[in-house]
């Protein structure tokens, strides 16, 4: 037997065309450094509407240049929006991305100082999200489904690529607000990513086809490809 025979004989490949594949193919591209550089780039002209009055410019460019010379760099255009109502994320794709920031003439400014905190979190996840579109596609991996399929955004949560990235960002946030989910019975732990789950078309505002079959699919792909290896005791 060959050698290379002998060394892949013990491991697991993901089947080509899984989301599986996807997620193997994710952890060797710059995500997560674009999203850090990249929102903290954004964050800090948020400050200085809040510290020194300058209002951040509509459609102004944020690029990021990865070490891998093999990748193009990454540039998103940051639509900033005052709002008198609540922070957050609007319409965004793989190059631009609505910024709604609370205006200083909002009733709760003066006690949230426009949450710029939770603003923060949200463009880093909605960067990474949408880089990881950009990345993908230099590797050669298919077009999203809806931007391919007769049906269009109805195809939307059923695509393997935002199957994929929401269920990271799903568990990533569940991470993040439960530091020691790790001691949770599995019956707590489904039950709060299910809520996540559900709330889905509210968090992205796209109120496309999300049948229940579909959400057990996102659950049980959260639980063995994230909250599983997790759990595992090294021998």
């Amino acid at each position: 037997m060959k050698l290379l025979e002998i060394i892949l004989e013990d491991i697991k490949l993901p089947k080509k065309g899984s989301p599986e594949e996807l997620v193997e193919l994710l952890k060797f591209l710059p995500i997560d450094d674009t999203a850090t550089y990249l929102s903290e780039e954004i964050y800090q002209d948020l400050l200085k509407y809040n510290n020194e009055d300058i209002v951040p410019e509509y459609g102004k460019n944020y690029e990021y240049y990865p070490e891998d010379r093999c990748l193009q760099p990454y540039i998103i255009e940051i639509g900033f929006k005052a709002t008198r109502n609540m922070a957050g994320i609007g319409y965004a794709d793989d190059n631009f991305i609505e910024v709604k920031y609370l205006d200083k003439g909002a009733n709760e400014f003066p006690q949230t100082k426009g949450n710029l905190s939770g603003l923060r979190k949200d463009i880093y996840h909605i960067i990474k999200h949408e880089c990881s579109h950009f990345y993908l596609s230099q590797r050669d991996v298919e077009k999203c489904l809806y931007l391919t399929h007769p049906d269009g955004m109805k195809k939307y949560y059923h695509d393997r690529q935002e199957l994929v990235l929401h269920s990271r960002e799903i568990f990533e946030r569940f991470n993040e607000n439960a530091k020691n989910w790790r001691t949770y019975p599995l019956e707590t732990i489904i039950k709060r990513l299910t809520y996540q789950i559900d709330n889905l078309q509210n968090h992205t505002n796209i109120h496309f086809s999300f049948p229940a079959t579909l959400k057990k699919k996102y659950l049980y792909f959260i639980i063995e490809n994230y909250i599983k290896p997790e759990l595992v005791t090294p021998q």
